[in-house]
């Protein structure tokens, strides 16, 4: 009886100890969801994940104290463009309304950047074309060192009446919700940002979320080794372009595809483009002349 006694009691104290480290890592495990936000990174320099108060218009973004703030001159009452559980959320503007930066971003340390957030809508929305009081777009753009406002290069044009503007997003019915990015841009010293939203109906909403912007190294491309081959003879260049970035080369030859190179000595360069990054490097090919 006292070995089965001093056997349940060691059981329990143990389960008491299991209980109380597992409570004490659940409660470390809790700490840490809540003090680190899965969307910051080192190289990023700018993030506003709208953490801010249901119906702001006015903020401070996560990493560098940059400001914010909203207009919506044609949003009449009921409608809005502010922030709603944890988003910042646009409703029936009746016309163009604006997220921007405040104040400016420094970007001085990146040699180059990329910048994106979360788009989703909720309404039945009406692309470009379709005139005042129907099309509904979301649009993006930055200023550098103060050089005036630019659209990325993978915005289009959107027609018509209450648009004629560069945007990056419109749809005919239902909204995807979607990570937009504008890909590799050159960097500066200072930056700003725009989003413009607009939607026409109380049912019509558009949500943005998450407003990175990343210090990124561009792309990296690898001409391959110098080459010595017989005179005459084909080679074939192709470049290790682990970004998937668009490969050029010079002296009119394609990647991939087998050319014969003239006689002598020749230098060719690769150059790979990713939105407005861009990389070089070069191999030289050598014909050497038979016995």
């Amino acid at each position: 009886m006292l070995c089965f006694e001093l056997t349940l009691s060691s059981t329990f104290s143990n389960m008491k100890k299991l209980i109380n480290s597992t409570y004490a890592f659940l409660q470390f495990t809790l700490v840490l969801l809540l003090v680190v936000n899965p969307y910051q990174s080192d190289s990023q320099i700018f993030l506003e994940t709208f953490d801010e108060a249901n119906t702001s218009t006015t903020g401070t973004e996560n990493i560098g104290a940059v400001t914010w703030s909203t207009t919506c001159a044609t949003c009449v009452a009921g409608d809005h463009f502010h922030v709603n559980n944890g988003e910042l959320e646009a409703q029936d503007t009746n016309g163009p309304a604006y997220w921007e930066t405040t104040s400016p971003i420094d970007i001085s340390s990146c040699n180059y950047i990329e910048m994106s957030f979360d788009l989703s809508g909720q309404g039945t929305f009406e692309p470009c074309g379709d005139g005042c009081t129907a099309t509904d777009w979301v649009s993006f753009e930055y200023n550098i060192d103060n050089t005036g406002w630019q659209s990325p290069a993978n915005s289009f044009f959107c027609p018509g009446a209450c648009a004629s503007l560069n945007i990056i997003y419109d749809v005919d019915g239902a909204a995807v919700g979607f990570n937009y990015s504008t890909g590799c841009v050159a960097a500066g010293n200072t930056l700003e940002l725009r989003i413009g939203v607009q939607c026409w109906a109380g049912t019509e909403y558009w949500r943005i979320d998450n407003i990175l912007v990343d210090c990124t190294t561009g792309p990296s491309v690898n001409a391959g080794p110098d080459q010595s081959i017989c005179d005459g003879s084909q080679v074939t260049l192709t470049a290790t372009n682990p970004d998937m970035a668009v490969i050029t080369w010079n002296n009119g030859i394609t990647d991939g595809i087998a050319f014969t190179p003239p006689s002598g000595s020749t230098m060719y360069t690769t150059t790979a483009t990713l939105g407005q990054c861009s990389a070089m490097d070069s191999a030289l090919i050598t014909t050497v002349s038979g016995p």
